[in-house]
């Protein structure tokens, strides 16, 4: 994470004074109910950044099981730091281990398919949401997608291959429309990655079954009850946005005693 993320995450902490005596004492981060925990050592981070003199200890890692009554992070330090502080970073724990508890059942659900990172990110956020999916298990291919909306501007699927096609970076192109297969199937292009937005089941089993050596990629917003009819297709990869939209903040609770 960067500096200026942790000043945009500061300027939110609030300004009112705590109604509880300015004393030291351990504040305790509890979670309320089962997940995979997240964003532990941001917290910690923003911590040691915002007061050196707070001193925080994490009492599970990023990525781990969380029970109901599970003590996550505790801080030391004086009451009217460590509550305002611990405000924000419940609410940075709470969203991040949501979107880590819900890709870890995409992850399960699919397996041995692999779901991909989407990609796609809430803005000003991409440090955390992208490690909560790395925490919950989710895996990235780290090429350079060529989108539909590039594609276009390009003059279409073929204009847009001849004009990128010589990069180093490893590409992947996203079709929306089966002809762009058929089209790269007939010419034979040299394309590593296609990823498939939006296709429906009875288009993806078309085209699976007439992939050969292609490496394809569906995406679309698939729900956790359609994943064993994806899973029965055979796709090695799957990229569903889902993940963050539709997950919710897990619920936390500040405590001074447990």
């Amino acid at each position: 994470m960067n500096i200026t993320l942790y000043e945009r995450l500061i300027s939110e902490i609030t300004t009112e004074k705590p109604l509880i005596a300015n004393e030291i004492k351990t504040l305790y981060i509890v979670s309320l109910e089962d997940g995979v925990v997240s964003g532990l050592e941001e917290s910690a981070q923003l911590l040691s950044y915002y007061n050196t003199d707070l001193v925080a200890r994490l009492h599970k890692q990023d990525g781990d099981l969380m029970r109901r009554g599970d003590v996550l992070l505790s801080v030391i330090g004086y009451t009217h730091e460590t509550i305002k502080l611990g405000r924000l970073i419940t609410r940075l724990i709470s969203r991040m281990s949501g979107i880590a508890t819900l890709t870890k059942q995409y992850v399960d659900k699919l397996a041995p398919t692999i779901l991909l990172d989407p990609h796609y990110y809430t803005p000003g956020l991409k440090a955390l949401e992208k490690q909560a999916l790395i925490d919950g298990g989710a895996s990235d291919l780290n090429f350079r997608l060529v989108s539909k909306e590039e594609i276009n501007i390009l003059g279409g699927f073929i204009k847009a291959y001849e004009k990128v096609n010589d990069t180093e970076d490893v590409l992947c192109y996203e079709i929306i429309d089966h002809l762009d297969f058929d089209e790269i199937k007939l010419r034979g292009l040299d394309v590593s990655y296609i990823m498939l937005t939006n296709f429906n089941k009875d288009a993806l089993r078309f085209i699976i079954e007439r992939r050969e050596k292609l490496t394809l990629i569906p995406q679309g917003l698939y729900p956790l009850t359609s994943l064993d009819e994806i899973k029965l297709l055979g796709y090695r990869y799957l990229q569903t946005p889902l993940v963050i939209k539709a997950a919710r903040s897990l619920e936390l609770m500040m405590t001074f005693s447990i």
